[in-house]
Formats: C-alpha cells, sequence, structure tokens
C-alpha cells in the first residue's frame, strides 16, 4: 500500500519542463503594447487529471499586474491587459449583427465570446488574446475568430424521442437568408456550436412553454448547424429527419445533418440465429461519401432491438414501440430484432439445497466459448451484522449442456436470505467478458 502511495505521488509531481521563457514573454508583451513590462512571477499552467496535475502551458504575471499565458498546444502567447475593453467591443457587435438577421423567435442571449484558459491554475481575470485591438473590431474578430457562444433552449423533454438543443429559433416565413447571414458571421465568429431552428412561428409560439416541441413535429422545418470545411470557412447544414422502411414496422432517418437517405439507402441482412447485418447499400455510401452515420430510429413493433457488441454483449437500440432520438449504428453492424429472451444469456435457478445453489447458464453464443469462467456476487452481512455489503459467493463450473453450463454456488451462512446474485461469465482467456446476469432468489 506504500509503495502505491509513494508511487502516486512521483507521478503527479513529475516535473513540467515549459515550453516558453519569460524573456520570450517579455518580447512579445513590450512589442505588442510598446512598454517596458517585466515579468515579476510565473507559474505551470495545469488542471487536476489522474495521479495529480496535468501542465501545458505557463502563466506570467506582468509587472502592471496583466497576465500573459502560453499554451503549448496552441503555441502562441496571450495577455488579458485589454480584456474589458475587447469583451465590450465584440459583445456589442456581435449583438448587433445577430440582431439585424430577420424573423428571431428568441431573444439574442449571448453569454460568451471566447474563453478564458481552461486550466485551474490560472489565476488572471476573462479571455486572453493574442491580436492587439486597435478599435478595428472586424479586423481584430478576423485575427481571432472566438467562438461565440448564445444561451441554450431545449425543445421536447430529457428521455422524449425527437428532443433537441438549439440557440436561436427563426420564423420559416422569413427565414430567407438565415444561413447566409450566419455563414458570414463565420468570417469573425467560430460558429461551430450554434444549431438554428427553423419552425411555424404559430406552432412555436403555442408550445413555447411545452416540451412536446420535437425533431418528428412537421411545424418543425429542419435545424441548422455549421461545419467548417478545408478552406476554413463555414457551410450550413440542414437537419431534418425523414424516414424510410427498412422492415416491416422499423423505420429511420439520418440523424446526420446534411444527410438525407432514400428509399433502398439501408438493408437488413439475414444471418444464423435470427441475426442482421446493418446494410448500407454501396450506392448510397458512394452518394453519402461516408459509410458511418447517426440514426434515428422508430421501432413500431413488440420486437427489442440490439446491437451486438461482443459474445454475450448487446447494446440496447429500441424497446418494443419505442422512437430513439440517436442511435449510432455503423455500415455491417450485427442487429438481433425479436424478443431479447431468445439472446440474453440467461440464469435458471434448478435447486437450493444444503447450502448449495446450483444453476443452468445458458447463451446462444456456446460455441463461440470457451475456457469458461465463473464468479458470483451476493450481499451478506457485515463482521458487525449491522448492515451488508457485496460478497464473493463460491462457485464453479460442474458440467456442460447444450446450450451452456451447469453451476454450483456455495451459500455463505450470513448471507442475506432475500439476496440478488450477480453471475459474472468470462471467457475465451479473459479477452472477452460476459454482460452480468443478476438473479433475483430467496437463498
Amino acid at each position: 500500500m506504500l509503495g502505491l502511495f509513494v508511487a502516486l505521488v512521483l507521478v503527479g509531481c513529475e516535473r513540467y519542463e515549459p515550453e516558453s521563457t519569460q524573456q520570450q514573454a517579455e518580447q512579445y508583451y513590450g512589442q505588442k503594447y510598446a512598454c517596458d513590462a517585466k515579468v515579476v512571477d510565473s507559474h505551470d499552467l495545469g488542471s487536476y487529471a489522474l495521479f495529480g496535475y496535468s501542465y501545458n502551458g505557463t502563466e506570467y504575471i506582468m509587472s502592471d499586474g496583466c497576465s500573459v499565458v502560453y499554451e503549448d498546444y496552441e503555441g502562441v502567447f496571450r495577455d488579458n491587459k485589454q480584456e474589458k475593453e475587447i469583451e465590450a467591443a465584440v459583445l456589442a457587435y456581435a449583438q448587433e449583427r445577430l440582431q439585424s438577421i430577420e424573423g428571431a423567435l428568441t431573444a439574442v442571449e449571448i453569454e460568451a465570446v471566447g474563453s478564458p484558459p481552461s486550466q485551474e491554475t490560472y489565476s488572471g481575470k476573462g479571455v486572453c488574446w493574442h491580436a492587439r485591438y486597435d478599435d478595428d473590431v472586424e479586423q481584430f474578430l478576423k485575427e481571432e475568430r472566438p467562438s461565440l457562444q448564445l444561451a441554450y433552449h431545449r425543445s421536447g423533454s430529457q428521455v422524449e424521442e425527437g428532443s433537441f438543443s438549439y440557440q436561436m429559433a427563426y420564423d420559416a416565413a422569413a427565414a430567407q437568408g438565415l444561413e447566409d447571414a450566419y455563414v458570414a458571421l463565420g468570417q469573425y465568429f467560430d460558429i461551430s456550436q450554434i444549431n438554428l431552428l427553423v419552425v411555424d412561428r404559430q406552432t412555436f409560439e403555442e408550445h413555447s412553454n411545452s416540451d412536446d416541441l420535437t425533431l418528428f413535429n412537421e411545424a418543425v422545418r429542419y435545424v441548422v448547424s455549421f461545419d467548417k470545411n478545408s478552406a476554413g470557412t463555414f457551410e450550413a447544414k440542414r437537419l431534418k429527419p425523414s424516414f424510410i422502411r427498412i422492415a416491416n414496422g422499423i423505420e429511420v432517418s439520418s440523424a446526420t445533418p446534411g444527410i438525407a437517405l432514400e428509399d433502398g439507402d439501408v438493408n437488413l441482412r439475414s444471418r444464423a440465429l435470427g441475426f442482421v447485418s446493418w446494410d448500407l447499400s454501396e450506392a448510397a455510401a458512394n452518394r453519402l461519401d461516408t459509410s458511418e452515420l447517426h440514426y434515428y430510429v422508430r421501432n413500431n413493433t413488440t420486437d427489442w432491438i440490439y446491437k451486438v457488441e461482443g459474445i454475450d454483449k448487446f447494446q440496447l437500440i429500441c424497446e418494443p414501440h419505442q422512437h430513439v432520438h440517436y442511435a449510432q449504428i455503423n455500415n455491417e453492424d450485427v442487429l438481433y430484432i425479436g424478443n431479447k429472451d431468445n439472446i440474453l444469456p440467461q440464469v435458471e435457478i434448478t435447486e437450493i439445497n444444503n447450502g448449495v445453489l446450483k444453476a443452468t447458464y445458458r447463451t446462444v453464443f456456446k460455441e463461440s466459448i470457451s475456457d469458461m469462467r465463473l464468479t458470483v456476487i451476493g450481499m451478506g452481512y457485515k463482521d458487525n451484522n449491522s448492515g451488508s455489503e457485496s460478497t464473493l459467493f463460491p462457485s464453479r463450473v460442474v458440467g456442460e449442456t447444450k446450450d451452456g453450463w451447469l453451476l454450483e454456488v456455495d451459500i455463505p451462512k450470513n448471507a442475506v436470505p432475500n439476496n440478488t446474485l450477480s453471475f459474472q461469465v468470462s471467457y475465451n482467456g479473459d479477452k472477452d467478458v460476459s454482460t452480468q446476469v443478476k438473479k433475483e432468489v430467496q437463498l
């Protein structure tokens, strides 16, 4: 234990070698402001991480009280000497530009322009800038291109299908030129985090105090987001779910902005044991120039939809009669559509007698499993009998069946009678571990 403590301390105190110097900081500051301010103090810029602080820059305190920072990953000096006048100028500029865009249904609420250094040891105030501000706000912003952060609004509840976040809502009837106006704003700001809602005004006003306006609502014309292209300029991408049928009762839509699916783009190819492969057609992959998409899924069947992530490992995509806001499914992923009891690993308790529990573990992947190992965790009383805690129950594999293994579990005398046992199975040389199977049982 002492050795582990020493190791952690040594890792946390690893020496940081800065990539900038005091002389460089003074030279940057003096040339920028034509002054002779000197560095009076400095310290590493870092944040708490596992096993201590992770440092990646330096903050220099100047003789006039301002901070000069150098973050290694960025490779430039920045300072907060003009922070207040810059904040006032860029906020006013952004406010004026946003208010000039017609059709807004929400008020312009600018939360911030740019971000202060993210390291916890930063002791200065506000955002630090590299370019000097000389009353030409547009030229300054072209050099800096800081992030523009607007207030978030949420449509739809946290769990309801089709919920989404947006910063500004616009009347669809007055949205002409909207995207061009924001792309133009992208010459001065990073707008990659901005999402715009284009919606029917009347419906928006009717739903302004409710959470049932979702992406699937016909009144929502589309949502606009902005991506930077290879030339460094922003492009507008629209998103509006448009569903195609891929099986009886199952529909999908692209959830990737700027991409819409057409009939026949996605197919389910049958595999053994009732599994299917998610198949994005070659024509669709060529047309969309990608094989990886995000999807919305509508499941109007009585079946469960799982993605197979390994032997006895399944990720739930959809429950019966569920509409999923978002699902990460890639081309050629294997899915199961049906009754979950047919594929999820099962434990059946067959006997409890004389302090021994007998059970059967079943899996559809029996033929693919070797070197099966068992661990059983249950609840047992603490030594002072004042409460219970997780306890390892001695267990073993005593035989095989066509679709699984026969198990025996010894019941500790201090085990809680009304118990939940967790059967944890590892196999194939411990490279894969099955999902845990929990079983409520009266011991």
